[in-house]
């Protein structure tokens, strides 16, 4: 079923980022009475609404969302700032591009579960919501609704953070007492994620800043506390995990480095899919070993990582020819290091914990297993093609917008496909993009393209004398 997203159009949101201190002030969960419920009764819940939804399904009610509940993604996580814990699973419903979590807690006294719906500002890989692997740097809107699918509270995010909150109540129930606690009554998930000419009146948003907080939870029967719980949540935990991700950007170790290619390493330690970050993503955790990172002569090629790692000092190392490659712009070198940094990634993986890695790198290890005789380096790259180009072409883009460039989307993404050309993936493409693909890495690289002819580079000289 394909539903078209169109909250961003829905809304008109304020990107005032609401400070995590201010946020857990909002909270203040020490004033609440809250309890953790036992993983085997939320097993035995959440059993039970599957059976009873599936049921559903099968004789056609026209409201049901389509919940299916994966129950063995079940899972207890602290709360900043009480003992409680919190039950989390993932879940699907009928809605695509709707990622959704189902959340269970008690608070003073009463059970409550809730839905939890990330609905992203776009549908590109890069921007989806995943809590194991990808921390939190979703930009889109969160919607807390109940079973069935009605909308209790919501909120804007930007990278992650709060920026906004929206307000459900819609003027036909605009009296006083509200018999909706102000969250709207009747307004589905349907009618958010659908686009609807009555949602312009029915939704309005209230930024959320030091000035006028919104945040009611008596006034709407705490139906904003599972949001407000998983978003600070996973924010601690991504707090945590950019942290140690730039203490391991501190420690590399870059002092046989010329100059010119330091200058590029800090930048690219300096943006939000920084190098360290992009070589966490797909593992779910912070690089695990130290890297060394040197200038100096190789056979071909711009860069080069060994495959062999130091276990004593838990060290790979990659090497960049930068007295070879001269004309290089600082955005052909950039590519470079990212791309050598999963190189290093993998090694370190396979050299510290063989067995997890293979988890990890699955498809990577199948194929070396299926291989006779095995080239690391193109099983390597297979791998970059699999998981990582994308990646690339995120960090490369962030890397020029702070840089002062303003290049396309396409130009970053045929810049991330160098040193790929190799791989089936890159020959499957048509000619004429491989031939726009090595013609962009050609020009960053050396100023002439593929015929000899001199071009003008999208980047500036890295310097690199």
């Amino acid at each position: 079923m394909t539903i078209s997203i169109v909250t961003l159009f829905l809304f008109n949101c304020s990107d005032d980022i609401q400070e995590d201190n201010t946020l857990s002030e909002e909270l203040n969960l020490q004033e609440d009475d809250l309890s953790t419920v036992p993983l085997e009764s939320t097993l035995d819940f959440f059993n039970s609404l599957n059976t009873t939804n599936r049921l559903s399904r099968t004789s056609g009610d026209q409201n049901n969302i389509g919940l299916e509940i994966d129950i063995a993604s079940l899972e207890q996580v602290d709360i900043s700032d009480t003992d409680a814990k919190l039950n989390i699973a993932n879940a699907t419903t009928k809605f695509d591009n709707v990622e959704t979590q189902i959340l269970q807690i008690e608070i003073d006294g009463t059970l409550q579960t809730v839905l939890f719906h990330h609905i992203p500002e776009d549908t590109t890989d890069s921007n989806r919501y995943s809590a194991r692997t990808a921390g939190y740097s979703f930009t889109g809107s969160v919607f807390t609704t109940s079973l069935s699918g009605t909308v209790m509270s919501g909120f804007r995010i930007n990278l992650g953070k709060i920026s906004g909150s929206f307000n459900f109540r819609t003027p036909i129930y605009n009296t006083d007492p509200d018999p909706c606690w102000g969250i709207g009554c009747g307004i589905a998930l349907d009618e958010v994620v659908i686009s609807s000419p009555s949602n312009y009146a029915a939704v309005n948003h209230t930024t959320m800043d030091n000035r006028s907080h919104q945040w009611n939870r008596s006034s709407n029967n705490y139906s904003s506390m599972g949001t407000a719980f998983a978003n600070y949540y996973w924010q601690k935990k991504e707090r945590e995990r950019q942290k140690k991700i730039k203490d391991f950007e501190k420690e590399i170790d870059d002092k046989d480095l010329k100059n010119c290619m330091k200058s590029i390493l800090n930048s690219l330690k300096n943006i939000n899919n920084s190098v360290g970050d992009i070589i966490a993503k797909f593992a779910g955790n912070t690089p695990g070993f130290n890297w060394e990172v040197k200038d100096g002569p190789l056979s071909g090629g711009t860069g080069q990582t060994s495959i062999s790692y130091n276990r004593s000092t838990g060290t790979a190392t990659s090497t960049f020819d930068s007295q070879a490659w001269k004309d290089a712009s600082d955005l052909s070198w950039a590519r470079t290091i990212l791309h050598e940094s999963i190189h290093a990634n993998i090694v370190a993986s396979f050299g510290n914990d063989y067995f997890q890695a293979q988890q990890t790198f699955s498809d990577f290890f199948r194929e070396f297993q299926d291989s006779r005789n095995p080239n690391y380096n193109d099983l390597q790259h297979a791998e970059i093609v699999r998981n990582y180009v994308g990646d690339i072409a995120n960090s490369l883009k962030e890397y020029g917008v702070a840089k002062g460039y303003n290049l396309s989307d396409e130009f970053y993404n045929d810049l991330a496909w160098g040193g790929l050309q190799e791989t089936d993936a890159f020959k499957s493409k048509p000619i004429n993009e491989q031939e726009r693909i090595l013609n962009v890495s050609a020009i960053e690289l050396t100023g002439k393209d593929l015929n000899g002819q001199s071009k003008t580079k999208k980047g500036k000289d890295a310097g690199c004398e």
